[in-house]
């Protein structure tokens, strides 16, 4: 079943430079009944705006729930919503204690044994393993992110794959080998500095050999295909998970077109890069970013410009304003404030 009415709603949240990410979906199936997707919670606010807004609809049920990452600004928001009346059929999310396949063998300390691996990961993935103990108590089916496993027939998980996600939450710092005093993660962040971009026919140049955190890429990447469009949901995904996952879509589907790209970690220049771009060449982007991201470099601007040179058609939004953005079908009445299009930089940061 292809959705012929539907809305995607991508709340605001945050403050300040903090941000983060709470999808709302819904869509009618074919018994004419609303099925519910929802996508990361953002903070606690953010979760209690999603529970007032399907409450004003008259929705009571959440059919599917996905926590692409336990980041605090993706799963603090989905905690608020399991403390609420709102039902929670199935939630889909990685739990590393549970799902990872990780042993003591793995590790360099002779001293962690499997039982240790386990307790260490409830322990540093805290608000995750207090997401499953919800979850539980509430009846929720949990299930982990299966690659190709297919959701009312018009949503997909794309990656991460089993390698990728195990080898990345090796590599991360919520593993044993770092508490051990081993650094895995390869993130450091940098303070940005800004320059004036003076001729805009020349290309941009790209910064190389840039990667997100390690724990941003075990990010589940999945696909909504619906009558008019189909929308990439990144999360936090970086480069490799990113590739990983076309890799998997146009071998499964070779002629999918990816109408709306939301752009990863808000618009990091960290997660993607020129070719990934071209390799999906959507025209719509989204940004979900906080009022003051752009010191950060959320959103990039970089990145933007990028996008505009590849692709002079395209339309980037951002909701650093504090509203929500909305897609929905022509025949769904929704009041919204229309967010604008972002116009390309007059400096760009080094």
């Amino acid at each position: 079943m292809i959705p012929k009415t539907y809305e995607v709603k991508f709340f605001s949240v945050g403050t300040e430079s903090k941000g983060g990410d709470a999808i709302f979906i819904r869509f009618v199936d074919d018994s004419n009944e609303w099925k519910v997707i929802v996508i990361d919670g953002g903070y606690g606010e953010s979760g209690e705006n999603i529970v007032n807004y399907m409450k004003n609809l008259g929705l009571s049920t959440i059919d599917l729930m996905v926590n692409t990452h336990p980041d605090l600004d993706h799963i603090s928001g989905l905690l608020t919503i399991m403390d609420s009346d709102i039902q929670v059929t199935t939630l889909v999310y990685h739990r590393p204690w549970h799902d990872a396949d990780l042993n003591a063998d793995m590790f360099q300390d002779n001293r962690i044994t499997d039982k240790s691996v386990n307790r260490r990961l409830r322990e540093n993935f805290s608000k995750a393993y207090e997401l499953e103990q919800k979850a539980i108590a509430k009846g929720c089916h949990i299930n982990a992110p299966e690659l190709g496993k297919t959701y009312f027939d018009c949503f997909i998980i794309l990656g991460p794959t089993m390698d990728l996600y195990q080898q990345r939450l090796l590599e991360s710092d919520k593993t044993p080998t770092v508490l051990d005093g081993e650094q895995g993660s390869t993130y450091h962040k940098i303070a940005l500095k800004f320059s004036r971009w003076i001729n805009r026919m020349l290309p941009i140049n790209w910064i190389p050999n840039e990667d997100t955190s390690a724990i941003n890429d075990t990010s589940i990447v999945s696909l909504l295909s619906l009558q008019d469009m189909n929308i990439l949901f990144t999360g936090d995904a970086g480069k490799q998970g990113l590739n990983s996952a076309l890799n998997y879509l146009y071998k499964i589907s070779p002629q999918t077109q990816i109408n709306l790209l939301q752009l990863p970690h808000h618009g990091s220049r960290r997660n993607i890069d020129p070719q990934i771009l071209s390799r999906i060449a959507a025209k719509k982007y989204f940004i979900s970013c906080p009022p003051k991201g752009e010191e950060d470099g959320h959103p990039s601007k970089r990145l933007v410009n990028v996008i505009y040179q590849l692709f002079p058609d395209a339309v980037v939004h951002k909701n650093n304003d504090g509203r929500n953005f909305i897609y929905h079908s022509d025949d769904l009445s929704i009041k919204a404030t229309p967010v604008g299009r972002v116009d390309s930089y007059d400096e760009i940061e080094d």
